[in-house]
């Protein structure tokens, strides 16, 4: 059998607060990411919810129960923390990893400047990507926008 096929039982809980808070109570800014046709929404396993935006990962919902809340968090990059030595938003380790940040305000009151975050990094990276292969030709700028000659 195909191991990525096979699905250990539990993994997800029908029955897990959070579907109950999302269901019976929920926040606004659940309402406004539901509605938003830019924005992808997967259940995860361990009962996470991710909210996508062109691909990247834009939140993640998960339920604590130590706190006895929803959890909704983004990378700090996308709510305009980049300098990953700032050890507020990222670990002091060789990878500086990022801390999540809360973002329920970003995601009710914010959403348009959260994907337009979102989008200048995403071109920002691919645009790189596209101008490093095509140096050695030097048929297209930082923009990806070919030369006019």
């Amino acid at each position: 059998m195909n191991p990525i096929s096979k699905v250990e039982n539990g993994l997800i809980n029908p029955d897990d607060r959070i579907f109950e808070i999302l269901a019976n109570d929920p926040p606004t800014w659940w309402m406004i990411a539901k509605k938003d046709p830019e924005l992808y929404i997967e259940i995860r396993k361990y009962n996470e919810i991710m909210i996508y935006y062109n691909g990247g990962r834009a939140a993640g919902i998960k339920y604590s129960k130590r706190k006895n809340c929803l959890e909704v968090t983004a990378h700090p990059k996308y709510l305009g923390h980049k300098d990953n030595t700032d050890l507020t938003y990222y670990k002091d380790n060789d990878k500086h990893t990022p801390i999540y940040q809360p973002c329920e305000d970003w995601l009710e009151n914010k959403l348009e400047e959260l994907k337009k975050k979102y989008k200048n990094l995403l071109f920002w990276r691919r645009g790189w990507r596209r101008h490093v292969r095509k140096v050695h030709s030097e048929q297209i700028n930082y923009t990806g926008e070919e030369k006019v000659s």
